[in-house]
Formats: structure tokens, C-alpha cells, sequence
């Protein structure tokens, strides 16, 4: 047991929360948090003002592994039988803080309740905004080959023209939502960027809130995950049974659409369960992960803005956006392939 355990583990004994100690040390409560978060330790006055509060000996305090409490003596606390062991793990902890700490961010119980309430707002109308992403090439595919087929009076230039128009007329408004909806979540981005501590009773409620949103967070996982597995199922049949072209045409257009449900749900339920990992600082939002991303973020935007521009260009000069599309997934896998290698290479 450490320094810190030992000060949370005194504490709730105590019965106090991190405001009452600090009150009783005259501190800001940021300064237990630290201590308790082993960002910090204090002074060698607090220490034993600690000792004094808490009714044990500074030696029980400051060195590690001890877990009984021996009772504080009633001789004054001689400072040199300690200073060394102080020091030393005084220069332990700052060294491994000193590149963290301007980047430590400390979170309210008013902070966490509103960015849950703000996600669980939004999470449906930015899932809203990938599937129109997802189905926006539908029209242009399904008029251009009912077009060139003869089911639809109109020309293959017409048909093209109307489906551009409706896939951009889609992906605007779909970009619409993201802003709009983007910029409410700009008072919390250092959650995803940051190391973060929280306020007492936080990380209790972020906890009970996951653990009551698991059960539907796997049940709808499935099922959109299931629809994307799913969804080349009509293009299947339509080699099977050895139908015309219009019918794979229809079979794009069904995948397209099924895969668009399904990611729908995908981002739904991610995105609330992403803010209670933010929170928590679990899965891809750990301390460690945070820093690696921080590191390469310029990579990340300038590889995501090239794939972009080559989607962009191949799609309009070669008007495949029934094909185009595939360079999503692909460049999704090549994406984490390089993160794999600049992680290792960081290690």
C-alpha cells in the first residue's frame, strides 16, 4: 500500500470527502486530489499535519507496504528520522508527473453529468448523419443503372445529374448535423485529448451508468453489426440465381442501405459508450493511449485529408461511386496498420 492509498484509505475512515480534508489542512481540494491520484505528494508540514489528523506516524504514512496503523506518539515528529525517505519518494513521483501535469485536467460532478447529457442528446443525430453519408451514392447508382437499362425515361447524363444532385444535396445536410452538433461537444474535447482526475463520487456514477447501459449497448452492437455481415446477402442471390445487371445494381443498393442501418446503431451505441471510457480513461482513452495519440495526431489529419481528396477525385472522374466506396474500409484497415507500427516504434 502507498502514500496515496494509505490518504484515501485514512479518509474514508474518517468518513471525510476530499473537501473536508482539505478544509482541515487549509488547501484547495485540487491538492488532495493530486496526492490521492499520485500526481503530487505533499510538503513535509502537511505530512505531518497528515500524521497529527489521522492519528498515525509519518513513517507509517511515507513508506510503502505497511498497512498497520501504529498510533501517533505524543513526542514531536522528528523531521530527520523521515527526510530522506520523503525525498526520495518525493523525486519519484514528480519525475513521473512532470511531463503530465500541465496537461491534467480536473473533472466536476456538474462537468461529467453535463457532457453524459450532451451525448446522449447527440449520439442519434450524428449516427443520423453517417447513414446519410452511407446511403448518399444510392440514387446516383440505382437512376444511372435504371437508366441505362431503359426502366426510367430519362437519359444516362439526366440520371447522373440527378444523383449528384440528391448525394450532395445528403451530404451536406449531413455535415450540417455534424457542425451543428460538433460544436456543442467543444468544452469537453480535452476529455479525449487530456489526462483527467475527478471530483469524489464521479468515477462511482460514470461506473454505474456503464454498467446500466451494457446490457443495451450489446444487444444493439449485435444487431448492427449483423446488418453490415448481412447485407451483401442480396448481391449473393443475384449471382446465385444468375440475374441480369440491374439486379446486382439493386443488390449495391441494398448493401449500401443495410450497411448504413448498421452503422447507424454502431455509432449510436459508440458514442455513448466512448464518453464513459473518455470519462473513466478505459479502452482507447487510456493515459497512455491519449499520450500516443497526442503525438500523432498530425499524422492522423494529414492521412484522413489525403484519403478524402483521392475519394473525391477518383469518384467524380470515373462517376464509380458504386465502387468508390470501397476505399472507406480499406483505408480504415491501412489506418490501423500504421497506428499499430508508430505505437511499436513509440515502445
Amino acid at each position: 500500500m502507498d502514500f496515496a492509498e494509505k490518504i484515501i484509505m485514512l479518509r474514508k475512515q474518517k468518513g471525510w470527502s476530499q473537501e473536508e480534508l482539505a478544509t482541515q489542512l487549509d488547501i484547495s481540494r485540487q491538492s488532495v486530489s493530486k496526492w490521492e491520484s499520485r500526481m503530487s505528494v505533499p510538503d513535509l508540514d502537511k505530512v505531518i499535519k497528515l500524521s497529527e489528523i489521522f492519528g498515525v506516524t509519518t513513517d507509517y504514512l511515507l513508506k510503502d507496504g505497511e498497512v498497520s496503523q501504529p498510533m501517533l506518539k505524543e513526542e514531536t515528529p522528528n523531521t530527520s528520522a523521515y527526510e530522506n525517505t520523503y525525498t526520495e519518494l518525493n523525486c519519484e513521483k514528480q519525475s513521473a508527473c512532470e511531463e503530465e501535469e500541465d496537461s491534467v485536467r480536473y473533472v466536476t460532478m456538474k462537468e461529467a453529468q453535463g457532457y453524459l447529457d450532451t451525448i446522449s442528446g447527440t449520439a442519434k443525430k450524428i449516427a443520423g448523419a453517417v447513414f446519410l453519408f452511407i446511403i448518399s451514392p444510392i440514387t446516383l447508382i440505382l437512376l444511372s443503372g435504371m437508366a441505362e437499362y431503359g426502366v426510367v425515361p430519362l437519359s444516362e447524363n439526366s440520371a447522373s445529374g440527378l444523383g449528384l444532385i440528391v448525394l450532395l444535396l445528403f451530404v451536406a445536410v449531413g455535415v450540417m448535423i455534424l457542425i451543428f452538433n460538433g460544436t456543442k461537444f467543444s468544452g469537453f474535447e480535452y476529455l479525449e485529448k487530456e489526462d483527467v482526475v475527478l471530483e469524489s463520487g464521479v468515477r462511482e456514477m460514470a461506473q454505474r451508468c456503464k454498467e446500466e447501459f451494457e446490457g443495451q449497448y450489446r444487444k444493439i452492437m449485435t444487431i448492427g453489426i449483423g446488418l453490415c455481415i448481412l447485407s451483401v446477402i442480396p448481391l449473393f442471390t443475384a449471382l446465385a440465381l444468375d440475374l441480369s445487371d440491374l439486379y446486382y445494381i439493386y443488390g449495391v443498393c441494398f448493401i449500401l442501405l443495410l450497411c448504413a442501418l448498421g452503422v447507424f446503431l454502431i455509432v449510436w451505441m459508440g458514442s455513448i459508450h466512448g464518453s464513459f471510457q473518455k470519462l473513466l480513461e478505459e479502452g482507447d482513452y487510456t493515459r497512455k493511449k491519449k499520450r500516443i495519440a497526442r503525438k500523432y495526431q498530425g499524422v492522423a489529419g494529414a492521412y484522413w485529408c489525403t484519403i478524402t481528396a483521392v475519394y473525391l477525385g477518383i469518384s467524380f472522374l470515373t462517376r464509380r461511386w458504386e465502387i468508390s466506396w470501397v476505399i472507406w474500409p480499406c483505408a480504415g484497415v491501412i489506418w490501423a496498420a500504421i497506428y499499430a507500427i508508430l505505437s511499436a516504434s513509440k515502445k
